[in-house]
């Protein structure tokens, strides 16, 4: 993990052992703006990671933060994002535009 003041870029295979330090990175740079996570240089995965990120746009929504993950297609990440259901949840699945993980949809967005 390599980071400036709002980009983190995730390189290469992290350890679930890591996976507190990348949260409180997060935590830590989700209060002093917006942020965004560069996921293309991931070599895997795990869903631990997925989940970490995905509660990392429902703090920022509480806080009225913005985060963004960037997710290239056919990219480990976003293989991950699809593997694991997160793009087809009923409510709260995760919105992406473009190649860009913005946000979860909300239950007032999937009403009919």
């Amino acid at each position: 993990m390599t980071a400036d003041d709002n980009t983190i870029q995730l390189v290469g295979d992290i350890p679930i052992e890591n996976l507190a330090a990348i949260r409180d990175e997060i935590g830590k740079r989700l209060g002093a703006g917006p942020l965004s996570i560069e996921t293309a240089d991931l070599t895997h995965a795990p869903l631990p990671l997925v989940q970490l990120i995905y509660a990392a746009h429902r703090t920022a929504a509480a806080q009225g933060g913005r985060l963004t993950v960037a997710c290239p297609p056919d990219t480990p990440f976003s293989d991950a994002l699809e593997g694991f259901g997160f793009l087809n949840a009923a409510a709260g699945a995760a919105r992406v535009e473009g190649d860009v993980w913005v946000g979860l949809e909300t239950h007032e967005e999937l009403a009919p």
